[in-house]
């Protein structure tokens, strides 16, 4: 596996991940990186299953890209903004990699991070896991933030939240927003920022025909026990992977691999999240959030209604959420995630890089007029 060094102590170890992801420790928090000169030599991009995307080249093709060393021309721009993925208290970095290879192999740098800290830095500080609030995981953010952009020398990054990951990461833009110049925010799964959503998910349970009523009441059950987490393994599976081909996807290697990972670690119990909530994300309906906000919702998410998305949408004073077609919950790790890849590449990535030309394209012409009068 291919690591580095970062600020605050030394690369982690981690499971196995393909060509291209390092993992950092910054200051305890695990940061997964993929950066596009990681892939040169591959002489393609990274496909996505379903993606639809373009043919194979033609063999000599493949072999000169090969012989030369050289990533395919549209690869490298180094200009390009980076991608930061934040998921939810329940997932590991590890659930955005098939994500973050797809846009590495475009010349996104990308960046993902883990809420979970490393039980020597828990000991470091001597902070117990039960007693973390909303503040100590916008903390979280802060610090991986900061260090790419004054560590690693990137741009401020276009910020991807999925469900409570989401809420969290809005949290920390509203304070620190007149501080650091965020071009978009993106959110998969919008929810409302509040603790009575913490009990959607046994609710949602009891819903779906694939689970049996004692496993939803030993759900909602366990939401109220400090030591258990919310559900089994399994159940959550059946919840939040819900689309007919994400049995296909799951049999995939790399994703079945990552999905194990996931399931090893969820370290926080249900109570914990529902103890963060409680206390408020400390902003109010009509505040406002400076950088565009971006929702998109999947298709066949049980956790977040077409309700949940229109009321996101009035809360936060912006377009109502793009519908995921034949999408579940955990779009990043399901059959679907090439329509996920696709929209961020043509309605985030692409429309955040004009933007950019535009910006830099007007400063240069401010800066010969202004040689021009002197």
């Amino acid at each position: 596996m291919n690591q580095s060094q970062a600020r605050g102590g030394k690369a982690r170890a981690g499971p196995e991940f393909p060509k291209g992801i390092s993992v950092h420790d910054v200051d305890g928090v695990v940061l997964l990186e993929c950066r596009p000169d990681d892939l040169k030599g591959d002489g393609s991009q990274t496909q996505v299953q379903g993606s639809g995307a373009p043919e194979e080249e033609e063999e000599e093709e493949q072999q000169q890209r090969k012989s030369s060393n050289e990533m395919p021309v549209s690869i490298i721009n180094c200009e390009m903004r980076p991608l930061f993925f934040i998921a939810d208290l329940f997932h590991q970095a590890s659930c955005w990699v098939t994500v973050m290879l797809f846009f590495a192999s475009r010349g996104v740098r990308c960046f993902a991070m883990s809420f979970s800290k490393s039980r020597q830095s828990l000991q470091r500080s001597g902070l117990n896991p039960a007693r973390r609030t909303v503040d100590d995981c916008t903390m979280d953010i802060d610090t991986c933030v900061r260090f790419m952009i004054f560590s690693q020398r990137l741009h401020e990054p276009v910020l991807v939240g999925h469900g409570l990951g989401a809420s969290l990461l809005l949290k920390y833009v509203y304070f620190a927003q007149n501080e650091i110049s965020f071009p978009m925010i993106v959110v998969l799964s919008p929810v409302l920022p509040s603790w009575s959503w913490a009990y959607s998910k046994a609710i949602a349970l009891m819903r779906n025909s694939q689970c049996s009523i004692i496993s939803a009441l030993s759900a909602l059950w366990s939401t109220f026990r400090a030591s258990s987490p919310l559900y089994s393994p399994e159940v959550y599976r059946a919840l939040a992977l819900r689309c007919p081909k994400d049995e296909e996807a799951y049999n995939d290697d790399i994703v079945s691999q990552i999905w194990e990972h996931e399931v090893r670690n969820i370290t926080e119990p249900w109570q914990v999240v529902i103890k963060l909530l409680s206390a408020g994300l400390g902003y109010e309906s009509g505040t406002p959030i400076i950088p565009e906000i971006v929702a998109l919702r999947p298709e066949q998410d049980v956790f977040c209604s077409a309700y949940d998305g229109a009321a996101f949408a009035d809360f936060h004073g912006c377009r109502a959420p793009a519908i995921l077609s034949n999408a579940a919950h955990d779009i990043m790790l399901g059959s679907n995630v090439a329509a996920l890849c696709e929209v961020l590449l043509n309605t985030v990535v692409s429309k955040i890089e004009l933007r950019d030309k535009t910006r830099r394209e007007m400063e240069r012409m401010l800066a010969e007029n202004q040689r021009a009068r002197e």
